[in-house]
């Protein structure tokens, strides 16, 4: 790495100012989120600050093994993403990412949130991948997104949830993350998974770590559980995690309301974004998953993926390819 470039290891309380100053900043990038996954996964908290061009960069990431090597992303289960009060120049910061990869750590991934970018000036070892989110803005308040907004069937389905007196308990309590988790691992199993692809686990953490960005909601029906929702908050988005709801009270349409009654909060609370995240694999769940999204009238936006490779990295991906 070239001289003018130093890197220091970041602490909390560090990380946690330059996360807050940034337009762009989810609770994915904090240390909060990555004690979650380091209690979860195992996954060993990796996040560099640098300073460099008059100015500091923090690049949140986690070191994850397997086979041997050793890969950094930035960051599981969410976004990742470089933060600096500055821009740093492109020669800077390409010269940052080359030096985290090497030696038994071939590949470096950072999955940006929407309209955020980095310049690569066409550096080979970078590759970048394009997906996409929802994303709607809460800037016109809640009257007008109900209005113009969410879908006629949408709207219907809310006053039906509504009508039919299900009740939303918006308590984050341990039992209601694993009460949760139940919803979520019937939903799962019609989705064609033989179990959940996250862990019991994963919602006990959010419930000890990251309290106040997150909260569960779960929707109530004559004194049963039908349905939940789990978003996280943060900077000037939430994030729709994760919901779920048992087939049998599909009728009773608590996920809408509940995706609602989240939306409607976020705007009171002045949030300017709501992230309804990707919709998955189109053939477990995906396709639906997406249409019940878009019926609330978020738009489309682009996400980036970069990939970060090693010389040797580089050349097996090319290998394997073949």
């Amino acid at each position: 790495m070239s001289q003018d470039i130093q890197y220091i290891h970041p602490s909390s309380s560090k990380w946690e100012e330059i996360i807050a100053l940034s337009e762009n900043s989810y609770f994915f990038h904090t240390p909060a989120w990555a004690k979650v996954m380091e209690e979860t996964y195992g996954y060993q908290v990796a996040t560099r600050l640098y300073r460099a061009d008059d100015s500091e960069i923090l690049i949140p990431m986690m070191k994850i093994k397997r086979y041997g090597f050793y890969y950094y992303r930035s960051m599981p289960l969410g976004y990742g993403g470089i933060f600096s009060a500055s821009a740093p120049s492109a020669e800077t910061l390409q010269k940052i990412l080359r030096s985290i990869v090497g030696g038994r750590s071939p590949l470096l991934m950072i999955l940006l949130p929407p309209f955020s970018d980095i310049s690569t000036k066409g550096d080979s070892s970078i590759r970048v991948d394009l997906g996409e989110t929802h994303v709607l803005s809460l800037e016109q308040g809640f009257e007008y997104i109900w209005k113009e907004r969410f879908v006629g069937e949408t709207r219907t389905a809310v006053r039906k949830a509504q009508k039919s007196d299900v009740k939303i308990l918006n308590e984050n309590s341990l039992g209601n993350f694993r009460q949760f988790y139940k919803l979520y691992t019937e939903t799962t199993k019609r989705w064609g998974y033989k179990k959940p692809p996250v862990p019991l686990k994963f919602y006990e953490n959010l419930c000890k770590f990251a309290s106040p960005h997150v909260q569960v909601r779960l929707a109530i029906k004559d004194g049963n559980t039908i349905g939940g929702q789990v978003c996280l908050y943060y900077g000037k988005t939430v994030f729709y995690l994760m919901s779920a709801s048992l087939q049998e009270y599909k009728a009773y349409n608590p996920v809408n309301l509940l995706v609602k009654d989240s939306i409607e909060q976020a705007c009171k609370e002045g949030y300017k974004y709501y992230n309804f995240g990707a919709s998955g694999d189109r053939g477990k769940g995906g396709q639906g998953v997406r249409k019940f999204k878009e019926s609330f009238g978020p738009e489309e936006a682009e996400t980036k993926c970069y990939m970060v490779w090693s010389r040797l990295g580089g050349y097996a991906r090319r290998i394997f390819r073949k």
